[in-house]
């Protein structure tokens, strides 16, 4: 462990004010200060500003000089004027600082007085922590996650920080989490600090920076040797590259979740090293990130699992009003909504099972808020416009497929991908209808009722699409282009593509209309699975997955994962094994952007 180094802010400003003596006399009468008292006092690197309030009883002040006579120097203003402005020095220990002033008349008389400021040292100068201080008591399976026992009066700190040092030409930023101390493990004189994101078989260099009750700080540089990562499936530890970021095209994003089925959830930079990967191997295909938290759908439990290797996993909550749905089971994404988490189900309704087709949103404890029954929703809707929905909406059958939700703010509304027909979206209080998108050659544009809501493009429509999300107000998707699989005999499956790729739709809810704003297609062709998000940030960049190329032909089936800008530029590419079953090793993909500034608050 080596290294450290002292910063302090401190903001603080104190008025003292000389009180004024008087006298009286026929003969030139000095000028006169009666100090309140001698000694004053402040925190290092504060400010304070001292008023003389001289007088001259027979005559008037006409000049004042104020001066250091001992200590570490202070940096003085105005010193020629009665309203002294004092920033105090950074001291490595208390320390006591002497000056005087000195005020003259009119007629020459001089008067001084000396007086000392007792200047404070940081908490941080007083409590220096050392490396003999900090022991690492790594009892996780993770070769990527670590524990840090730090011998210190918690009570004296605020907050801890740890930040991976990147390798030497990476472009990925550095690993950063705060934590504020009360989400610490503490005891009277010890603090335990998970250390994640390490790179594996590494000599990792971390900086602590440790914060006082006083804002003063002091990093500290340690060194967390890590051991080999080892995948028994050789898929995650066995990277191809096919295409390096370069600095002068940075990605806006340096992480990113790949949602796997075997190993739980696994974080990549777009350096392409693996960056975290849980003690525990579960399935977390349908899963998200968030503010620290993963959060995944397993049967009819709900997930969370922190980064520091914390998992609990319970029961989703099913309050009455939602108790109509029985044998519960999850399936495809964990997606953001309005206030919680957007889950899709399948599940018994009068003993009829409802697959693919009904969508939950819970808290973030796994809670039922709220909820649609997609097929519930067109039966009313068909039936009013005077169609006959038993065609369309098979229950039984695998008819709609939901694979992927996101909520739209700006119009308080919900789009539901329906991978079997269309992308639909809906009012998220009333559920009503507003439209829908998708390939016109299909079984459901027979259905009049389902013509009238269905948008006019002249482009490609969605097909097959996955992965919904809003971009500054329009719809992004991964757009397969594989026709329907589960429609009726002897009705249309509709159109398959040459290749997959990402598409940016603006919607014209007025006219019902829907243009292609961006495409991105590389040629390259994944059927099923797959995804399309974009960077958080307002030029943010593109992740795209190709999650199952090579299913159907009998070639090595794998993972394409590529980064990719507004310009359509390729940022990197990045190659990784995909065995059986499909879609296991990330069916889906998301740019993560808080890994390099993360507050655990």
């Amino acid at each position: 462990m080596t290294g450290r180094s002292t910063h302090k802010n401190f903001i603080g400003f104190i008025v003292i004010s000389f009180l004024v003596g008087c006298g009286s006399g026929s003969k030139n009468i000095p000028p006169e200060i009666a100090l309140r008292s001698v000694a004053f006092e402040g925190a290092e690197l504060s400010q304070i500003a001292i008023k003389s309030n001289a007088i001259d009883l027979d005559g008037s002040i006409v000049s004042h000089n104020w001066v250091q006579i001992s200590g570490s120097p202070a940096i003085l203003e105005n010193v020629n004027s009665n309203l002294l402005t004092m920033t105090l020095p950074d001291v490595a220990s208390d320390e006591t600082l002497n000056f005087s002033v000195s005020v003259t008349d009119n007629d020459g008389a001089i008067s001084s007085q000396d007086f000392s400021v007792f200047v404070r040292s940081s908490l941080a100068d007083n409590n220096q922590i050392s490396p003999v201080q900090i022991v690492e008591e790594d009892s996780n399976l993770s070769v990527f996650i670590s524990s840090l026992n730090i011998e210190v009066d918690p009570k004296i700190l605020s907050r801890i920080s740890f930040k991976v040092t990147p390798k030497v030409n990476s472009v990925s930023e550095a690993f950063k989490v705060t934590y504020e101390i009360s989400k610490l493990t503490i005891t009277d004189m010890s603090v335990t600090l998970p250390v994640y994101g390490l790179f594996s078989n590494y000599d990792n260099s971390v900086e602590l920076s440790f914060t006082f009750t006083d804002n003063s700080s002091q990093n500290l540089l340690i060194e967390i040797p890590t051991g080999v990562f080892e995948d028994l499936r050789n898929v995650y530890n066995n990277l191809q590259v096919v295409k390096s970021p370069e600095n002068a095209y940075k990605p806006t994003f340096s992480y990113l979740l790949l949602k796997s089925a075997v190993r739980g959830p696994v974080i990549m930079d777009v350096d392409g090293n693996i960056r975290w990967v849980s003690g525990e191997d579960y399935d977390s295909s349908n899963s998200t990130y968030l503010d620290g938290t993963f959060y995944t759908t397993l049967g009819s439990d709900f997930i969370k699992h922190t980064l520091d290797d914390i998992k609990s996993q319970n029961p989703m909550n099913q309050p009455p009003e939602f108790s109509e749905f029985t044998g519960v089971s999850t399936h495809h994404n964990v997606d953001k909504g309005k206030s919680g988490l957007l889950v899709q189900i399948t599940a018994y309704k009068n003993e009829v099972k409802r697959i693919e087709s009904v969508l939950w949103e819970t808290d973030l404890f796994g809670n039922i808020i709220k909820e649609w029954d997609i097929g519930k929703i067109l039966e009313s809707y068909m039936i009013g416009q005077g169609d006959d929905p038993a065609g369309f909406v098979r229950h039984g059958f695998d008819w709609c497929h939901t694979n992927s939700a996101t909520y739209q703010e700006s119009d308080d509304s919900l789009l539901v991908s329906c991978r079997e027909s269309f992308v639909i979206k809906l009012d998220y209080e009333s559920s009503e209808i507003q439209w829908v998108l998708g390939d016109e050659t299909k079984y459901w544009y027979t259905f009049p009722s389902l013509r009238k809501l269905s948008l006019v493009s002249l482009d490609t429509k969605p097909i097959g699409q996955h992965s919904l999300s809003i971009v500054n107000g329009e719809l992004l998707l991964f757009n397969n282009g594989f026709f329907s699989l589960q429609q009726p005999d002897g009705v249309s499956k509709g159109l398959s593509l040459d290749s997959s790729r990402g598409a940016r739709y603006s919607i014209n809810a007025q006219n019902k209309s829907a243009e292609l704003k961006w495409e991105y297609d590389p040629g390259l062709y994944s059927d099923v699975c797959s995804s399309i998000y974009k960077d958080s940030s307002v030029a943010g960049d593109y992740l795209v997955n190709f999650a199952a190329i090579n299913r159907t032909n009998g070639l090595t089936k794998k993972v394409i994962l590529q980064g990719v800008n507004e310009n359509k530029e390729l940022l990197f590419e990045y190659h990784l094994l995909s065995p059986e079953p499909p879609c296991i090793t990330a069916w889906n993909a998301e740019p993560i952007s808080d890994f390099t500034n993360l507050i655990i608050q």
